[in-house]
Order: structure tokens, then sequence, then C-alpha cells
């Protein structure tokens, strides 16, 4: 068995991180000397090192380290987000040929094949030398590696052109090959590489020889903290320049190119666990922008509540600290509340659902509640545009049994359904395949049975049937697809959808079977949950009917003046809105005529969908 080792460099060195790590792949601490190693990881500071020029060099002290201490048949070097992979199949990748993988979990290690070390050893010891797949600069946009090079941000053409001058003068041997490279548009990317030693040992006496005489004659001294790591950056570069001369000095040598796979996340996401011994567990989910309207919902969730302990975590992505602050600040002085916020973007960023001006990609953030929660029986989900009239509290001690969730009916999908809109009837059961279209939630307001939830369906799952893109009331279709049968009905005032009685929505309503109209009709008069889910919306319009309430509890929030500034500046959306009595009734009548001559199953009508759909989708992307 050949000796190998594959030296993963490491940036920093803290418990949270993910390391992938076998018999052949190794991390190492680069620039040991001046971090703290609290993961106990093997730094590049013993023996004969330069970890202390870690701030000019990065990763290349690593290789140094490597090159003096340790004593193998094959020497490789990659980072802790860029592994080569040993996979015999061809994996899609992007125009730099890498692979991009969302974590450094189980699959990825199965996807890249560095779980198995047989594979991994065939491949390695069968060549001479293996590099990342080559890219050609010009499909990116560069006429050459020196284009490329002085276009990075932070770069310095004089750095790169003294490079050239000191391989002339002290290493002619090697001027032609750099010319080569550095002036043509074959790049080898990421500083990655495996290596026979004697090539291996080769290569690094010349390129520390050369970066030696590089950091002695650059001027550095009014050099960012950036800029001093051009010799770095010029390190990389010089790796392809030893390939070039390689190659035209021992053309019979075997040279492979491996994929390179990208770990996105290498952090590991703390697990929520309660912060009290009892509580009632809320969770939401919001964008930095949004966070206004969910302060409102906060602030009446607060004064709704009563001498439980409350659990509250935001699912977010984009959250400002200083947002943040002005939300926890909401809590002061409140012992029986907790505050958290859980970042959730890059589990979620792999999936292609669709989004528009109408949905955002945090409503899906729900389904990743089961998996994100695994010391949680049963929680209460909220969406951000609510006011809370009533005590949570009570809604959490619905008893649901085996229920999948507790939830209240939608009026306005039965409305739909049940007369209004022929179309809507078919879709529910010829696409939804409802066995009874009557009987929807709405998503808004939920009670989650998160054990039954899991036992049933995995986040994945669910992810993967949402990317569908068909739906029209996206992840609520999903989950009334997935969850018929299994909901416990709550109280309509847990939900009271508000909309305007004269309204467009108001009159679909009143299509609803008699017995859930009725429901409808009694919980607003004394609604336990505002919702405002409608298209028109309180903070556009404080004439809108109920605005009143939502604005009483935003006015005692720090994001108050905000929302006033953008009242007075989004004046299309309040032009809009003053005006919605007139722009309605010809939405109606527009889509009326369309229906007309686009029956929904002719293929006409089919082909105006499939139209439609996909610029949705093209709009959507633009505010993914």
């Amino acid at each position: 068995m050949k000796r190998i080792k594959i030296f993963a460099t490491q940036s920093q060195s803290i418990s949270e991180n993910v390391f992938i790590q076998n018999k052949i792949i190794t991390p190492i601490l680069g620039g040991a000397k001046n971090k703290k190693n609290i993961a106990q990881l093997q730094g590049d500071d013993e023996g004969d090192n330069i970890s202390a020029q870690n701030d000019v060099l990065c990763e290349l002290t690593t290789q140094y380290w490597a090159w003096k201490n340790i004593d193998v048949d094959y020497y490789g070097f990659c980072h802790y987000r860029r592994f080569f992979s040993f996979n015999p199949n061809h994996l899609e990748s992007d125009d730099w040929k890498i692979v991009n993988c969302s974590f450094a979990n189980i699959e990825t290690k199965k996807r890249l094949f560095l779980d198995n070390l047989k594979q991994m050893e065939k491949v390695i010891s069968g060549y001479d030398i293996l590099t990342p797949e080559v890219v050609d600069l010009k499909q990116v946009g560069y006429g050459s590696i020196y284009e490329q090079f002085v276009k990075t941000p932070f770069m310095k053409a004089e750095a790169l052109d003294l490079t050239l001058q000191i391989i002339r003068e002290s290493f002619p041997e090697y001027y032609c090959a750099a010319k080569k490279y550095i002036y043509g548009q074959k790049f080898y990317p990421f500083n990655m590489f495996i290596m026979r030693k004697e090539l291996f040992c080769e290569y690094s006496k010349w390129l520390f020889d050369v970066l030696e005489k590089l950091t002695t004659k650059l001027d550095m001294r009014n050099y960012s903290i950036q800029n001093r790591r051009i010799p770095a950056h010029i390190g990389e570069r010089l790796l392809g320049v030893y390939f070039t001369y390689l190659l035209e000095k021992q053309p019979l040598l075997k040279i492979k190119e491996l994929q390179v796979g990208f770990i996105h996340n290498v952090i590991i996401e703390e697990e929520v666990k309660p912060i009290f011994k009892e509580s009632i567990p809320i969770v939401m989910a919001a964008n930095d922008f949004f966070t206004p309207i969910l302060s409102a919902a906060l602030c009446s969730l607060i004064e709704s509540s009563g001498k439980h302990n409350y659990d509250i975590v935001i699912l977010e992505r984009d959250i400002a600290a200083k947002t943040k602050e002005r939300l926890q600040s909401l809590f002061r002085n409140k012992d029986n509340f907790s505050l958290r916020f859980y970042n959730v973007g890059s589990r979620i960023d792999s999936y292609d659902l669709f989004i528009s001006q109408l949905i955002s990609v945090e409503t899906y953030y729900r389904f990743l509640i089961p998996e994100l929660f695994p010391n949680y029986s049963k929680i209460v989900y909220l969406d951000g545009d609510i006011i809370v009239k009533k005590d949570i509290a009570e809604l959490f001690n619905n008893d649901i049994g085996k229920n999948l969730i507790g939830a209240c009916h939608d009026v306005t999908c039965a409305g739909l359904v049940n007369g209004f809109d022929e179309e809507s009837y078919q879709y529910c059961k010829n696409k939804m395949k409802l066995k009874n279209p009557l009987e929807q939630f709405n998503a808004g307001v939920m009670i989650m049975n998160l054990e039954e939830i899991r036992a049933n369906f995995t986040t994945e799952y669910m992810l993967k049937f949402a990317e569908d893109g068909k739906f029209k009331f996206w992840d609520q279709d999903v989950l009334n697809i997935l969850f018929e049968g299994k909901v416990k009905w709550l109280d309509s005032a847990w939900n009271y959808f508000v909309d305007e009685k004269d309204g467009w929505r108001g009159k679909i309503n009143q299509f609803a079977p008699k017995e859930l109209y009725e429901l409808y009709e009694n919980a607003g008069k004394n609604p336990y949950i505002y919702h405002f889910a409608g298209n028109e919306k309180p903070w556009f319009d404080p004439y809108y009917e109920h605005a009143e309430v939502f604005w009483s509890y935003l006015r005692k929030t720090p994001f108050y003046e905000i929302m006033l500034q953008r009242r007075m500046v989004d004046t299309s959306c309040y032009f809009i809105n003053q005006n919605k009595e007139e722009v309605e009734p010809l939405r109606h009548i527009a889509k009326r005529i369309l229906k007309a001559i686009f029956p929904y199953e002719s293929f006409r009508g089919k082909i105006v969908r499939k139209i439609a759909k996909k610029f949705r989708c093209k709009n959507g992307d633009k505010l993914r």
C-alpha cells in the first residue's frame, strides 16, 4: 500500500467546524503559530516551519511544513472547503468546474467517494500527478491568466511582473514555461494537487526559492491585509507554471484531472434545544426587510401572554445584527421569554423552489422545522404578518392527538373550489388529488406534531415535493396534500384571515359552504389572531380593515419610524392601494376574458399556463 497523505488546510480552528478526515486526508491548521488551536488540530508550527508567515503565504505554510517534516510516497493538498472527487462518474459542475455541495456530511463524502479509501488509493497510485480539472479562462470571461490575476480584487500587476522578472533572472529554465502559462488561458485552479514524492520535493524547493526572492524584493510596506496575501496568490499561479514546465520536460508523465467539490457550509449548526424546562415553543420565519412587520407580531405576542415560559426561534438567513438587537430589545426584563435566531440559508439553497414577489423563500422554512427541532415533540408555527390577541399557550395546549398538525380551515380556498372558480376545483381534484377540496387549512398558524411528522416524512422529501413548482398556493398546497386526513381542526378565531368584506376575496369567501363561512364570520367578532395574509396589507394602507390593530402594536416597537419612512418613499404602493377599487374589477374582467379564450383543459390553455409559469419563475429568480 502506498503511503498517501492529503493535507486539508484549515484557516481557523473552532469547535463548531466540521472536518472531513480519514486515513488519507488530514486537517491541518495553517498559521498555527499565531492562532488558538481550539479543536486541537495538527498545526503547521512544529519542526522546520514558516507558520509565522501565514498572513503572506496563506495555505503555503502548510505545504512547507509537510515538505520539511513528513515522509510519504504521495503528497496532496486541498482546502477545508475544496476537496478532490474520486467518484468514477462525472458530476454536475459549474463554469469553474466546481461540484457544489451543501454540507460536509455523510452524503457529501459518499458523493465525492471520500469515504472509500480503496478507491482513493487506486486513483492516486495510478498517476504521477493529479490536478483539478483545467479551466479555460475564455469560458469565464478572461483572455489570460495575467488578465484574471490583475482583475482579481486586491491583486497588483507589479507583483506578477516582478515574479516573471525573478524567474527570468534566477530560474531561466522555467521562463519559457512561465510566459506560456501566465499569458495563456489554460488555468490550474485552487492551488490543489497530488504528486509523487520526488516531483513534490522538486516543486517545493523551486516554489519557495521563488517566493523568498519575491517577498524580499516586493515593497509591501503600504499593503493592506488583503494585499499582503499577493505572494500566496502568485504561488497558486506558480503551480501551473511548474506543471507546464514539467510536461514539456517529461511528456510521458501520467497526469489525471479530478473534479473538485466545494462545500458551502463547514460549520456545525447548533442543535436547537429548549431554553426552559417547560415552555411554549414558537417558530417563525423572516428576512431582514420583513422584520418591522415581525416586530408588531412579537409585541402583540408579548402583551397577550400569560405566566408561561415562551421559547421563540426565528428562522432566517440575512437578518442584520443591528436588526436582531432591535428585536431583542422588545424582550428586556421579560424573564419568561427567549428569542433566538437560526440561520437556515445553507439548508435550503440546494433546492429549486419557486419564489416571486408574492412568495419568498422564507415561506418554505416551515418544511425544515421537524429536522431542526429534534428535541421538541410539538411546536406552534406562526407567520410574521399576524397580530396575537390571546395567550398562545392556549393554542399550544390544544390536544391534536396523533394528527400531524392542528390548523384552521381556509375559507377562501373553500370558496374558490365551491363554485367561484371551476379551474380551482379542477386543480384541487386533478393536480392536488385531494379527496375533499373543501377541507383545506391555512398554513400561517399551525400546531405541528413534530414526532408524527418525522415518523411520516423527511424534510428532504417535503422540499423535493415542493420543487414541483406547479402549485397555486406553493408550500400550503404541499402541506395540504401531504397532511390530508391528518389535521385537527382548530377554532377559526386562531387564524382570522383579514380581508375587506366588499373586496374580491370577501366575495370569494361567500361561496364557501354555509358552515365554514359562519365559522369565519363568528371568528371575526373576536379574533384570537389577526392574519393579514391577503394581497392588501395594513402597512401599505392605514385605512385597510383592522389596520389600526397592526399599527397600535407597531407604534410600540423600534421599527415604527422605519415603516413610516417606507410609506413616505414607496409612493407607488400607496397609489396602487388607493385605487384598488378601480383595479380589482378590471383584473377580474381580464381573467374572465382569458378563461373564455384559453379554456383550462384546452391545448391553448395549457400552452398559455406554461408560458406564464416560465415568466413567473424568471422574474422570481431575480428576487431569490
